[in-house]
C-alpha cells in the first residue's frame, strides 16, 4: 500500500470517528468531555466518608461514562464493588468497553444506552451511588426521573437492610429540586462545584 493511500485511509477513519462523536454529542446534548483530576479527587474524598464499608453490596453507576476516566478509577479503588457505566456515543463507548476487557476489569459493565430515557436503565437500590457530569437540561431530566422513582417507592423497595441511602455525586451541575447534603468548590479556573445528594426521602 502506497503512502498516499495509507494517508487517505487514516484521514477517512479520522473523519468517521469525528462524525460518530458529533452525532453522539448531538443526540446526548453534550460531548464526551472527561472530568478533571481535581474533580475526581473531590469525588473520592466524598466517597471515603459516605460509601458503605462492604464493597460487595456497593453499586457505583456512572451516568454518562464517556471514555471511562472516572469509571476505571472507581473500578480500581473499589475492586469488589459493581461498577456500571452508561454511554450513548459509539466511539467513547467501544473504546472504554475494549479497555475494560483489555485490563481485565471484571467488576465493570458498560452499556451503550441513554440513561435519560423514559425509565432508568437499572433498578436503583438503597446504598447505590450515581455519578454525573452532565449539563443543565440533562440534570433537569434526571431530577424528574428520580422524583418519579421516589414517588413510586422504587428507590427503597429492596435492600431495606442497608443503612446507606441512595446517593448522587454531580460534577459541576446541581440537581434541580433536590437539596445537596454536601458541596465542595474546586480550586480551578472555573471554581467548579461538586455536589453530593441523598435521594431517599
Amino acid at each position: 500500500m502506497s503512502g498516499t493511500a495509507l494517508e487517505f485511509i487514516l484521514i477517512l477513519l479520522t473523519l468517521l470517528v469525528a462524525i460518530s462523536i458529533l452525532i453522539g454529542s448531538l443526540r446526548a446534548g453534550i460531548s464526551p468531555m472527561p472530568s478533571s483530576r481535581k474533580a475526581h479527587r473531590a469525588v473520592f474524598e466524598m466517597l471515603e466518608r459516605t460509601a458503605p464499608d462492604n464493597q460487595q453490596t456497593l453499586t457505583l453507576i456512572d451516568c454518562g461514562s464517556g471514555w471511562g476516566h472516572l469509571l476505571f478509577k472507581l473500578a480500581h479503588h473499589y475492586p469488589n464493588a459493581r461498577v456500571i457505566g452508561y454511554e450513548m456515543s459509539f466511539i467513547p463507548w467501544i473504546t472504554s468497553y475494549l479497555l475494560a476487557r483489555f485490563f481485565l476489569l471484571r467488576n465493570v459493565t458498560i452499556y451503550r444506552k441513554n440513561f435519560l430515557s423514559q425509565a432508568l436503565p437499572i433498578s436503583l437500590y438503597k446504598g447505590d451511588i450515581l455519578f454525573t457530569y452532565l449539563y443543565p437540561k440533562g440534570m433537569e431530566k434526571l431530577a424528574k426521573q428520580l422524583a418519579a422513582e421516589n414517588q413510586n417507592t422504587a428507590l427503597s423497595s429492596t435492600n431495606q437492610s442497608s443503612p446507606w441511602p441512595l446517593q448522587l455525586i454531580s460534577i459541576c451541575f446541581a440537581l434541580p429540586g433536590f437539596e445537596a447534603q454536601e458541596r465542595q468548590v474546586l480550586a480551578d479556573f472555573y471554581q467548579s462545584h461538586i455536589y453530593r445528594y441523598t435521594l431517599n426521602r
